[in-house]
């Protein structure tokens, strides 16, 4: 009964582990390219049909692929599972012995979505100033300076976790021992700190959060004008219930 427990939990850890980083890479990926889109084409988005066809249908693939792959590759692969506890992934499961598939997925889930995300990225950025030299309008750094640093940030982001990991395993394509103990030691746990770290750097980039024009309420004191810090010129809530009901 232990073993078996031991056997769920490992292949949980693996499909659960795996699965949502490569959901999380490729709808950043798509993310990235659809900023093109709303920029550029918007009226692509603009009707019901549009939506389905450029918004939720990419998104429902980037979950669906990856999770179907994955319980596939994790659940049904014809192979026998040796796993061992108390190692990362609990050893990983027999798939990862088919050099072809560790390939492929290292492809399909590292090496293009990483150069996809920092393409769209930078391309976005020429696209921007390239449109506004067409027009001739003068480029305002200043009003593209919040989009520019978000999008770098993010590219930056996705450089700087997932670049050691392709660049080695480029380099051990020629020398299959390059590496070894800095991909076991560092590189199989730093991967996992990106979809943890990128909210926060989409989060750092809003002014909106950061401006000195907030208001703070004390949960445990009555809503009046008087608890309230920050933004003094607003109504308290009973009176603009009270707008509300006279309209």
């Amino acid at each position: 009964m232990g073993q078996a427990s031991s056997s769920i939990f490992c292949l949980l850890w693996n499909f659960f582990a795996l699965s949502n980083y490569a959901v999380g890479v490729w709808i950043m990926t798509w993310a990235s390219f659809e900023r093109h889109l709303l920029i550029f084409h918007e009226r692509l988005t603009i009707t019901s049909r549009g939506r389905i066809l450029y918004h939720y249908i990419p998104l429902l693939v980037s979950f669906a692929l990856p999770w179907i792959y994955y319980v596939i590759l994790i659940f049904f692969y014809p192979c026998t599972n040796t796993f061992y506890p108390t190692f990362l992934f609990c050893g990983w499961c027999c798939y990862a012995y088919n050099d072809q598939l560790v390939f492929f997925n290292w492809m399909m889930f590292g090496v293009i979505p990483t150069c996809l995300i920092s393409l769209f990225c930078v391309w976005l950025i020429l696209r921007v100033i390239a449109h506004k030299r067409r027009v001739q309008q003068r480029i305002n750094w200043r009003q593209h300076r919040r989009m520019t640093i978000q999008l770098l940030s993010i590219s930056s982001l996705y450089i700087f976790f997932d670049a050691p990991t392709v660049i080695i395993g480029l380099v051990r394509l020629g020398l299959p021992t390059f590496g070894n103990e800095i991909q076991i030691l560092y590189l199989f746990y730093i991967v996992y700190l990106l979809p943890i770290l990128v909210p926060f750097v989409c989060l750092s980039t809003l002014r909106e959060l950061w401006s000195g024009k907030q208001t703070q309420i004390h949960p445990t004191r009555q809503f009046t004008q008087n608890h309230t810090t920050g933004r003094t010129d607003q109504p308290d809530l009973r009176t603009r219930f009270q707008q509300i009901t006279k309209v």
